[in-house]
């Protein structure tokens, strides 16, 4: 009679198990959202004088957000997605702009990137872009003086300052 009642536990509890299993793989999962990947960030950084940095974030389904952390107290850089829900939307990319934006990013590398010290306490202007490759700056100027001489980033910059003046 025991044998039975464990017997019994067991598949009521071997049941339940792969019942709950199945529940938890329909739901749907919240999906990461494409749409809020930052791709590219124009941006400058100051620590001399006192603490700025403002800027741009570049989404991908076009959208730009400004961004001003100048009162950030711990003047510490915030990360891009802390920065994004801080952020005030700007504009958006034409839709041929972000196709030829995505696609010079994509095929962006670091071979062609030279970078030399100019000066001190002169705060760093930048553009850096996030590909499958990782974070790549392909413009610096300020205390070092950067070029990515590729002819991705050549198009990448020619964007984004026709959007960012």
């Amino acid at each position: 009679m025991k044998k039975n009642k464990v017997k019994k536990s067991i598949y009521i509890i071997i049941t339940i198990t792969l019942l709950i299993v199945f529940i938890l793989n329909i739901i749907p999962k919240k999906k990461y959202n494409i749409d809020d990947t930052i791709i590219l960030k124009k941006a400058y950084i100051n620590y001399a004088w006192g603490y700025e940095y403002t800027g741009y974030l570049f989404l991908n389904d076009g959208k730009i957000y400004s961004f001003d952390d100048k009162d950030n107290k711990t003047k510490t850089p915030k990360t891009n997605e802390e920065l994004l829900k801080e952020s005030k939307y700007y504009k958006k990319l034409s839709k041929k702009d972000l196709k030829k934006l995505k696609e010079n990013i994509s095929y962006l590398s670091n071979k062609k990137t030279k970078r030399k010290f100019l000066a001190f306490d002169a705060g760093s202007n930048y553009i850096e872009v996030y590909n499958e490759l990782g974070t790549i700056k392909i413009y610096e100027k300020g205390d070092y003086e950067l070029f990515n001489k590729t002819k991705e980033s050549k198009v990448i910059i020619k964007i984004v300052n026709k959007y960012i003046k």
